[in-house]
């Protein structure tokens, strides 16, 4: 999983006096969709009470030149630690423990809200993605879209029969680009509709609202975010 699918927000540059309203970052996703949409967003917990670690080691790339052999040997230890409980977190999180828990609030969240909504569709970011796949190889939802997947299979790619709307990073060792490229030729080949766009100079998670400051990657974000909402609405009835 990438920096952003495990980490919190990065801190302000500013180290002024803090201010403004304390939320969740994934709700900003979601009221994304529930403001800029009219959809009514249910958010499960995929995780079971376990989130990822986030043992905040320094990324590599923001070692400075400053730095001594020593604290670049350190954080690079950090880092591998980090990588360790990432690994371990993930053979907590298998697809036989994580899919049953989508299904059991999807069938809840029909019961609840069967007279407010007709259709079903399903938006996931990094760990999320390959269960947007899942269910769109059923006829659980009327459509899908997927943000830089992690852990990404061609089969799963091939046992999609649902309209899917892919976000995806040049260069992704998490959605490595043979994948990619290999899946969009057998939904062409297969006349099984999608849309799968490429962003270049971005990282994985760049489409999780409020986690960077760059501007380049805040647009990207922006133009990201708004294909798969217009994706899922263009797919209502």
């Amino acid at each position: 999983m990438g920096e952003h699918c495990t980490t919190d927000s990065p801190l302000p540059s500013d180290a002024g006096t803090p201010y403004g309203e304390i939320i969740k970052l994934g709700n900003v996703d979601a009221d994304y969709y529930s403001k800029e949409g009219g959809f009514l967003v249910v958010m499960p917990d995929l995780f079971d009470g376990d989130p990822a670690p986030t043992a905040g080691a320094t990324k590599t790339d923001e070692i400075t030149g400053h730095e001594s052999v020593i604290e670049q040997l350190k954080t690079k230890a950090a880092e591998g630690i980090k990588l360790l409980m990432i690994d371990l977190w993930l053979a907590r999180h298998t697809p036989e423990k994580t899919y049953p828990i989508i299904l059991s609030v999807l069938e809840a969240a029909k019961e609840e809200f069967a007279d407010a909504a007709s259709q079903v569709f399903c938006v996931g970011y990094c760990f999320g993605g390959k269960y947007v796949l899942k269910l769109a190889s059923t006829a659980e939802i009327t459509a899908g879209a997927v943000a830089h997947g992690t852990a990404v299979t061609l089969e799963d790619i091939k046992a999609v029969v649902k309209p899917v709307s892919f976000v995806c990073v040049e260069g992704d060792a998490l959605f490595p680009d043979d994948i990619r490229e290999d899946g969009r030729k057998y939904l062409q080949d297969n006349n099984l509709e999608h849309e799968m766009k490429v962003y270049g100079s971005v990282p994985h998670g760049f489409a999780v609202m409020g986690s960077y400051d760059d501007d380049l990657i805040q647009q990207a974000q922006k133009e990201a975010n708004a294909q798969m909402l217009d994706w899922l609405i263009s797919h209502e009835t």
